[in-house]
């Protein structure tokens, strides 16, 4: 009997995507799969979705208390153990770096009477970042970057929906009733990650017998990428019906990505 049904089933990224909905489950997250959301391409909304999210209230040991909301969107990416993710290391200035290169997780208070202390944004801080990487199959030879776009784009054109919805919220109830919230994009991959050398050069490529001579391995990375130019008009297209004001302020949050 033929075992490719489990190949076809593993890269299908369903196993992958209940492993990491269980582990949040355990983690008192609340958790959903095909979180969708409507998107323009050209002049038409078409549907759009992300593998997962899952909402959670800190802290976390204390049902009966919230101080902040916490939302996780999650795509993922199942990938066969010759598949490498590898990518170039950080290029960005020290001035980058410090305007929110390191913040994986968006905090906002702004539509609280509550606000975040700074120990919250300095316990998320991840030392490598990039903003370029490839899939490499060490078996076949094949290299391109279609999976890593793709998980990055889902996520990217996700996070204005779910900032118009806490706003939206927000601005329903009083100030005393609302509580400061988060939000964070996860690309999850059971692909090794790599970065590569900082003397990674063409000549290096042509040395190197193998991969592990031209990278290092990492167990996570923050990925920065330029906004996709039909960006913005996704946004606009989500805050239309926003107070003016706070349409335009609430595009300052995505300046960091």
């Amino acid at each position: 009997m033929s075992n490719k049904w489990k190949d076809r089933l593993l890269s299908s990224s369903i196993p992958l995507e209940y492993e990491v909905g269980r582990i949040l489950k355990e983690e008192n997250y609340y958790v959903d799969f095909d979180f969708t959301y409507q998107r323009l391409d050209d002049k038409e909304e078409k549907e759009f979705s992300i593998d997962l999210s899952a909402m959670g209230f800190s802290p976390f040991n204390d049902s009966n208390k919230c101080d902040l909301e916490i939302e996780l969107l999650i795509e993922c990416k199942y990938r066969n153990p010759d598949v490498k993710w590898a990518f170039l290391p950080n290029l960005l200035h020290d001035d980058e770096i410090e305007s929110g290169g390191r913040r994986i997780i968006h905090f906002i208070d702004e539509f609280s009477e509550f606000r975040l202390n700074n120990t919250w944004d300095k316990s998320f801080k991840i030392k490598d970042i990039s903003n370029k990487g490839v899939e490499i199959n060490i078996s076949n030879g094949e290299v391109h970057d279609t999976g890593i776009h793709h998980g990055v784009s889902q996520l990217i054109f996700a996070m204005p929906v779910v900032l118009a919805r806490m706003i939206g919220n927000s601005l329903e109830n009083s100030l005393e009733d609302v509580q400061p919230y988060a939000y964070c994009p996860l690309l999850v991959t059971t692909a090794d990650l790599k970065i590569l050398n900082k003397d990674f050069s063409i000549e290096a490529v042509k040395s190197a017998e193998t991969l592990e001579n031209i990278s290092r391995d990492v167990p996570f990375l923050i990925f920065r990428t330029d906004l996709y130019p039909s960006f913005e008009k996704h946004c606009k297209n989500l805050f239309k019906d926003f107070p003016e004001e706070d349409t335009v302020e609430r595009f300052e949050y995505y300046n960091d990505l």
